[in-house]
Formats: structure tokens, C-alpha cells, sequence
């Protein structure tokens, strides 16, 4: 039965599978399944969405960004435009693995990068910096978790307090 279905039990465990669905602990078999996701991981990384560049690609102010993100971002960056500061935005469009050959040239580009996210912990910041941790100390959090979306004024009131 799926997990939800009224009067029923569901279990999930985190024991492996062998490649006919049954549960094992056996280590062999463990690390050849374990071999068989990583090998799916680097076929499937080609064929990830690429990100999606907005902005001025000399700016010095960097927004990163997913999903729902977008639009706060994007209208942020049209405000600072019309007050004379360039900005630019990585939406990204893939999070794992992290797509260092397009983010790692855009965090060279500038000197600050808000990582913009609906999360407590900051996990996509904290996922940037461990994947790519020379540019640790320019990207700075921008995070909201109370339910509610960004708004342009959320990000401008970051950035003026930095």
C-alpha cells in the first residue's frame, strides 16, 4: 500500500535493494548497487539544465537563486540597474552536483554573492561552499523560511545592511 493509504502500514527501510528489489545487508552487493547510482549520476550530469545568466556579467553583485526566487531577484536587479548598480544573477537550474563549470567562473566574476533561498540553514549556500570553497568568503546568505515569498524589499534591505 502507498504511504498515506488509510487503515494501512507503510515501511520504508534504509537498507540497499539488490537489482530485484530485495532488501539486503550485504555489503558486496551494497557497493555495487551504491556503484551503479554514482555511474547514473556522471551519465545524467550532461543532460542537467544549464543555468540561466540575467544581468550585467562585469557586475561586482551577484544574486544565486532557484525556483521561486526568480522573480524577487530579478526585480531587485532592475531597481539597483535604475540607481546605477550592475548586478548579475545565476538562476540555477540543477543543484546537485553542484554545476562547478558555470558557477565557478560567474563567483570569479564578483566580489559578493547573495545565495537567495526559502531555507533555515542555508542549505544551498552551505552546499556552494563546500563544492567550491575558494569563494567561501564572498557568498553571504539571504534566507526566509516563515512561508512566505521573497519580495524585492527583503533583498534590498540584505544588501543595504551589508
Amino acid at each position: 500500500m502507498p504511504p498515506g493509504t488509510p487503515g494501512a502500514f507503510s515501511q520504508v527501510t534504509g537498507n540497499e535493494h539488490d537489482e530485484w528489489g530485495h532488501v539486503t545487508v550485504n555489503p558486496t552487493i551494497r557497493n555495487k548497487m551504491m556503484g551503479k547510482r554514482m555511474e547514473k549520476m556522471r551519465l545524467a550530469k550532461p543532460d542537467l539544465p544549464i543555468p540561466h545568466l540575467y544581468g550585467d556579467p562585469k557586475a561586482k553583485i551577484g544574486f544565486v537563486g532557484f525556483g521561486s526566487t526568480w522573480g524577487p531577484i530579478r526585480e531587485t536587479q532592475e531597481i539597483l540597474r535604475a540607481r546605477g548598480v550592475p548586478t548579475n544573477f545565476y538562476q540555477a537550474r540543477t543543484l546537485y552536483p553542484v554545476p562547478v563549470e558555470t558557477l565557478a567562473p560567474f563567483l570569479d566574476g564578483v566580489d559578493v554573492a547573495y545565495i537567495v533561498e526559502h531555507n533555515y540553514t542555508g542549505q544551498l549556500h552551505r552546499l556552494i561552499r563546500e563544492t567550491i570553497p575558494q569563494h567561501h568568503a564572498k557568498l553571504r546568505s539571504i534566507l526566509k523560511y516563515d512561508g512566505l515569498s521573497f519580495r524585492s524589499s527583503d533583498l534590498l534591505a540584505e544588501i543595504r545592511e551589508a
